[in-house]
């Protein structure tokens, strides 16, 4: 957790994909398609680092339970573009999945009491 990059409330990836209620990939957060969005929040060091996210928030129904991201110091690492093979923002999506799947058991068995 030492290393772990805080961002601000209402702020990233993880934010935008829980108030969109699905994935967001954002293959090179320096584009000029992302205007100002980032704007103050990154800094030199976040730029060489996350240049490309993939976030996917894990829903309970209507509440956000969290989110899962994985990020790559490369541009168009995670991209939505059609591509031959398994894209690596599959991935985040089978976390979310599990994570999701789980969580929904846990929820059954709790009310279930």
């Amino acid at each position: 957790m030492t290393d772990a990059r805080p961002w601000p409330e209402g702020r990233g990836a993880g934010w935008m994909a829980i108030v969109k209620g699905s994935e967001v990939v954002i293959p090179d957060m320096t584009a000029q398609a992302m205007g100002t969005i980032f704007e103050g929040v990154m800094t030199e060091v976040d730029i060489k680092r996350y240049r490309s996210v993939a976030a996917s928030p894990i829903m309970n129904g209507a509440v956000a339970w969290g989110v899962v991201i994985a990020t790559s110091d490369r541009a168009k690492h995670f991209s939505q573009e059609p591509a031959r093979g398994v894209q690596p923002a599959e991935a985040v999506l089978a976390l979310q999945s599990l994570i999701g799947v789980a969580l929904a058991a846990r929820t059954y068995m709790d009310q279930s009491r």
